[in-house]
C-alpha cells in the first residue's frame, strides 16, 4: 500500500514538473496576474561619456587623427545618438570639419554629419550616426543595454581654412530610456582641450620669405643697443601670449552653451525594434541580449525536475527494500 502511494506521488510530481517545464515559454510571454501596485518611478537617463586617445594638436590641412568615443550606460535599456561638439576660439565652420565614424554594430566606416550649432552656441556638432535633413532617422539610434557600454572609433580632420587657435572637443549623447515614463536627455562628458596649428609652409615659400626679408632686417639692425632692446619686449610679449593661450585653452575645455541641434523626441516603437535588431550580433558577442534570462530560467527548471526525480527514486528504492 505504501509503495503504491509513493508511486502515485512520484507520477504526480513528475507530471507537474513536466507541464511546468513545457509551459515555461508561455509563462515568460504572459506574466501572471499580480495585485495592483503603485507605478515605479521613471528611470533616469544616465551614461558616462569620454574621449580616448584624443590628440593634443590637429593641423589645419594636415592628416586626419583617430580617437575613440566611449559611452558607459549607468541606467536601464536605452537608445543612443552619439555626437561630438567642436569649439574653437577663432570659430569653426561646418565646411572646415570632416569626420568619419565606425558603426559599432556593422564595423563599417561612414561619413559623419557636421551640423551648425544653435546661433548662440559654440562651434559645430559632429553626429556619429545617420542624420537626415530633418534630424535622426528611424535606424539612426544605437541600442544600449542596461549597464552596458559602447565604443565608437572616429576619424577627424580640419581643412586648410581652419584658423590656428586653441579649441576643445566634448563628447555628447542623446540617451532615451525605453521605459514609457522617462524622457530623453542630452548628456555630455569632459571636454578635451587641443590646439589647431597652422598649415605647414613649403620650403620654397620659406626661402622666398627669408630672402625678401633679409635686406630690411640688416638695415634695421644697424646698432647693438637696438638689437638688445628688441629682445626683452619680445620675451615679454611671448610670455603674455603663452599665458593668454593657456587661459584660453582652459576656457575652451568648458563650453557653457548646450547644443540644440539634437532633438529630444522620444523614439518610436519601430525605432526601438530596429535598434535592437541592428545590435543583435554585437550583444551576442558580449553575452548580452534578451535570451539570457529565458535560458537561465529553463536551466533552473531542468535542474529542479532532475532533483525531484532523484528523490522519488530513492524513496521507491527504500520502500522496496523494507
Amino acid at each position: 500500500m505504501k509503495l503504491r502511494h509513493t508511486l502515485a506521488i512520484s507520477a504526480a510530481t513528475t507530471l507537474v514538473a513536466g507541464v511546468t517545464l513545457a509551459a515555461a515559454p508561455s509563462a515568460l510571454a504572459a506574466p501572471a496576474l499580480v495585485p495592483a501596485v503603485a507605478p515605479a518611478a521613471p528611470v533616469q537617463a544616465g551614461a558616462t561619456l569620454s574621449l580616448k586617445n584624443f590628440p593634443a594638436q590637429i593641423a589645419a590641412g594636415g592628416a586626419e587623427v583617430t580617437f575613440t568615443q566611449e559611452i558607459a550606460n549607468t541606467g536601464g535599456d536605452a537608445l543612443l545618438i552619439p555626437a561630438l561638439l567642436l569649439s574653437s576660439d577663432a570659430g569653426l565652420a561646418t565646411g572646415q570639419v570632416k569626420a568619419q565614424y565606425k558603426n559599432p554594430d556593422t564595423g563599417v566606416w561612414h561619413n559623419a554629419s557636421v551640423e551648425s550649432n544653435d546661433p548662440d552656441g559654440p562651434g559645430v556638432v559632429v553626429v556619429l550616426t545617420k542624420f537626415g535633413e530633418d534630424g535622426p532617422e528611424e535606424d539612426s539610434f544605437y541600442f544600449l543595454e542596461a549597464n552596458g557600454s559602447l565604443s565608437i572609433q572616429v576619424r577627424l580632420s580640419l581643412s586648410v581654412g581652419a584658423t590656428a587657435a586653441t579649441a576643445s572637443a566634448q563628447p555628447l549623447g542623446l540617451v532615451s530610456p525605453l521605459d514609457e515614463e522617462s524622457e530623453s536627455a542630452l548628456l555630455d562628458g569632459p571636454a578635451k582641450a587641443f590646439t589647431i596649428t597652422a598649415p605647414a609652409t613649403s620650403p620654397s615659400a620659406s626661402a622666398s620669405a627669408s630672402a625678401s626679408a633679409s635686406p630690411s632686417a640688416s638695415a634695421s639692425a644697424s646698432t647693438k643697443p637696438s638689437a638688445s632692446a628688441s629682445v626683452k619686449p619680445s620675451g615679454s610679449a611671448s610670455a603674455k601670449a603663452s599665458a593668454s593661450a593657456t587661459a584660453s585653452a582652459t576656457a575652451s575645455a568648458k563650453p557653457t552653451a548646450v547644443p540644440t541641434v539634437l532633438p529630444t523626441k522620444k523614439p518610436s516603437t519601430d525605432t526601438v525594434t530596429k535598434a535592437k535588431d541592428q545590435a543583435a550580433d554585437r550583444l551576442a558577442s558580449t553575452g548580452g541580449g534578451d535570451n539570457s534570462t529565458a535560458i537561465a530560467i529553463g536551466g533552473a527548471a531542468a535542474l529542479a525536475l532532475g532533483a525531484t526525480t532523484l528523490i522519488v527514486l530513492r524513496r521507491r528504492k527504500t520502500a522496496d527494500g523494507s
